[in-house]
């Protein structure tokens, strides 16, 4: 009896310690899933975070807004003609279009097929935020067999690009180009030196600077040349010529361009200028035509095709341009 007595005790003592373990298990856990909901809770509930969301997409509401409105007017203004739609990445000229577009969206937000789109600088919480506002990712500009390159490169004088396009006194062509070296022409179509339609060259051996013909007018920049190893941005508009950040009022002459532009070189009574008076030595990131009202016309990229072969791709078209010339053209950095 008083063994029997005893192992029930010892008994029961397990039991009691058995149990205790398993309350002190599932409290454990209790608490462990009651602390990761607190911690959910109040991580979707951050008043700082929650601000910042808030913001952010009152900000991408604004910029929809006011890019639709845009459209909408011009839809108004053509009789609802409009055939192109709006694609542009550039800061200054996106806030054309979308007035309260501000810094901290640079290179985050563009316009793609008139909509807005993000980049690959959007940070992942706004990039959950914009697909809540079903706001899409950038597409590619090239087609997948196409390599965009930070540039391409011209040392010498027999390459060249045929824009395919004759030059109109209303648009403004713009160059993202550096100098490495002399050179003679950005472009152009013209019938002589000075005379004719269109072009903008660079005379070092005169010290006349860097200079274009306006449709038959011409203008010189005051012997202002271009520093070497340098990138800049050169646009030729209607009436102005834009070096850098230095603006020259300049008259259109009476006179048309009857060939295709060509860029690397000028396109002299149809036959691009290939010799050594016309040596080249400069990087060219990227050229553009757009007309009077501020449409994109020709957007020309550096780029390889599948082959692997050095060329210009044509965003708005949707075409490889290939060099016109002999030998071939020097490949930047692929992007």
């Amino acid at each position: 009896m008083y063994k029997k007595t005893e192992v029930n005790k010892k008994f029961t003592k397990l039991t009691h310690k058995g149990v205790s373990l398993i309350i002190l298990i599932v409290t454990i856990i209790v608490i462990i899933i009651l602390a990761s909901v607190i911690i959910l809770t109040i991580s979707k509930n951050n008043p700082i975070e929650s601000a910042k969301e808030a913001q952010f997409k009152e900000d991408i509401r604004t910029f929809q807004y006011e890019l639709n409105l845009y459209i909408s007017k011009e839809y108004a203004a053509t009789g609802g003609k409009r055939d192109k739609k709006i694609d542009e990445l550039d800061f200054e000229k996106i806030k054309e279009y979308i007035p309260s577009f501000s810094e901290k969206y640079r290179e985050k937000i563009v316009i793609q097929d008139d909509e807005l789109r993000y980049t690959d600088k959007i940070v992942e919480t706004e990039k959950e935020w914009l697909k809540e506002l079903n706001i899409k990712e950038i597409e590619p500009l090239l087609p997948e067999v196409y390599t965009e390159l930070e540039y391409i490169e011209k040392d010498g004088f027999t390459q060249f690009i045929n824009t395919g396009l004759i030059p109109q006194p209303d648009w403004t062509y713009e160059f993202d180009f550096e100098r490495i070296g002399s050179f003679s022409y950005l472009c152009g179509s013209d019938e002589s030196y000075k005379e004719g339609s269109f072009n903008i060259s660079i005379d070092l051996k005169t010290g006349e600077g860097l200079r274009t013909l306006n449709f038959g007018t011409w203008f010189s920049t005051s012997k202002i040349t271009l520093p070497i190893n340098k990138r800049m941005i050169i646009t030729k508009k209607p009436n102005q010529f834009i070096i850098g950040t230095n603006i020259y009022n300049i008259e259109i002459g009476d006179t048309y361009a009857n060939y295709p532009l060509v860029i690397f070189t000028t396109n002299r009574n149809g036959t691009p200028q290939l010799n050594s008076i016309f040596i080249q030595q400069y990087r060219l990131y990227s050229f553009k035509i757009t007309d009077e009202n501020g449409n994109l016309i020709q957007e020309l990229l550096p780029a390889l095709d599948k082959n692997g072969v050095v060329g210009m791709y044509d965003t708005v078209k949707r075409k490889f341009h290939y060099n016109g010339g002999t030998g071939e053209f020097i490949a930047g950095p692929k992007k």
